[in-house]
């Protein structure tokens, strides 16, 4: 059976910890920038009613 090489296989674990990490704050500013778009839209259409 091939033996696994410790080191390239804990580098593989580390490298895709980093890469998780990197995608749940990713995550977290595609939700804040979403969440700003909503406020601005509401913003947007107070400005409009307000105009008519």
């Amino acid at each position: 059976m091939h033996k696994p090489n410790l080191p390239t296989l804990s580098n593989a674990l580390i490298g895709y910890g980093e890469a998780q990490a990197s995608a749940e704050k990713t995550l977290q500013y595609l939700h804040a920038t979403i969440n700003k778009a909503h406020e601005t839209e509401k913003i947007i259409e107070e400005l409009l009613e307000t105009n008519d």
